[in-house]
């Protein structure tokens, strides 16, 4: 009737709740409280190293719950559905509609020796990264080597615009996702792109740019549904650049929040 999973970062020093799923039919019958216990036993027995838990999503969350734990940051999330026989002219609208606002140079691609050395320059985790958090497909990181090798590992797409490549001193990063299946549906495939930085025409060529690279490992038929997060004041420019495709609606932001185990206690809040 329920199950919860979460990642330990940090170097094992941070518990992220990755997932906390009860059925429908068993709701507000105290399972929530159980599945908290549970975790807090599980990380006082197991992992008596962490020393933090972080909540990975929060879909308008209540002030109750604002309250009860710090807050970290919040983000937008605008969805898109790419289907196959629209793909091509979607492409070229988006293209059209980065041309037009943009003419910097691409960003680069950066590899596994730039990506453990990019968060070195403290300038670099002030501009793009509040509170030192690098999110990553709703997953609370923060920048330790051990937490960039794991995105590393997982074949995240890493897109960097260097402050001389661009006026004044704006930096922007994009993280992007390998495609993964739909679950039932045919053909489908998701892609989470996350942005990192303010500067609306930097967010566009790098959403057209992760895009790209996406479109090149689709498989023959396949369609994408592709999820982003950005901070909250690139939301309408996103939005403006998917106007006339077809929106998915399943959540618009997300919120995250943390609590700090006291006296070996581990408190735990989820919203579904």
């Amino acid at each position: 009737v329920a199950f919860v999973s979460f990642l330990l970062v940090d170097n094992g020093a941070t518990a992220v709740v990755q997932a906390m799923r009860i059925a429908p039919w068993r709701r507000n019958r105290g399972i929530y409280s159980m599945i908290q216990q549970f975790i807090a036993r599980n990380l006082q027995s197991n992992h008596p190293e962490v020393t933090q838990v972080q909540f990975k999503l929060f879909v308008s969350p209540q002030p109750s719950q604002l309250a009860k734990y710090e807050l970290l940051h919040s983000k937008a999330v605008v969805s898109v559905v790419l289907p196959n026989d629209q793909l091509v002219d979607s492409m070229k609208m988006i293209r059209r509609r980065v041309e037009g606002s943009f003419s910097g140079t691409p960003p680069d691609v950066l590899g596994s020796s730039e990506v453990l050395n990019l968060f070195e320059d403290p300038n670099t985790t002030k501009c793009l990264l509040p509170k030192g958090l690098l999110v990553q497909s709703i997953l609370p990181l923060t920048t330790h080597k051990s937490n960039l090798e794991l995105l590393l590992q997982q074949g995240v797409i890493w897109l960097y615009s260097k402050p001389e490549d661009y006026i004044a001193s704006s930096r922007f990063l994009s993280l992007g996702t390998p495609l993964f299946t739909v679950p039932l549906a045919e053909h489908m495939y998701q892609l989470e792109i996350d942005l990192f930085g303010t500067d609306p025409s930097l967010a566009q060529t790098h959403v057209l740019h992760q895009l790209r690279a996406a479109v090149r490992s689709l498989p023959l038929g396949g369609s994408i549904v592709c999820r982003l997060s950005t901070e909250m004041c690139l939301q309408e420019t996103i939005e403006n650049l998917w106007k006339g495709m077809t929106l998915f609606h399943n959540y618009t932001e997300y919120v995250l929040q943390r609590a700090s185990p006291p006296s070996g206690k581990t408190g735990i809040r989820h919203k579904m």
